[in-house]
């Protein structure tokens, strides 16, 4: 990731603002041609300046697929 900060309408968001291991998950899906973004609570922190304390990430991924990109996965909760 690029250290410049990023311009959105009258908000600056700096890297440092982002958590690295939510940005190298969604780095991963990304190289591995899934569509990933950070969403939720943390883009609304960042767009009003705040710093988040979690991040949350969206991919199109299935969770087989997410399994073979993250070969070191822990499944922790299965939906029914």
């Amino acid at each position: 990731m690029s250290p410049e900060p990023i311009r959105h309408a009258d908000t600056i968001i700096f890297p440092a603002s982002l958590d690295p291991d939510a940005v190298s998950v969604v780095e991963r899906l990304t190289q591995s041609d899934f569509e990933s973004y950070l969403v939720g609570g943390c883009v609304r922190d960042l767009l009003l300046g705040h710093i988040p304390k979690d991040f949350d990430a969206s991919t199109e991924a299935r969770p087989r697929q997410i399994r073979r990109v993250f070969d070191n996965l822990l499944a922790v909760a299965r939906a029914a």
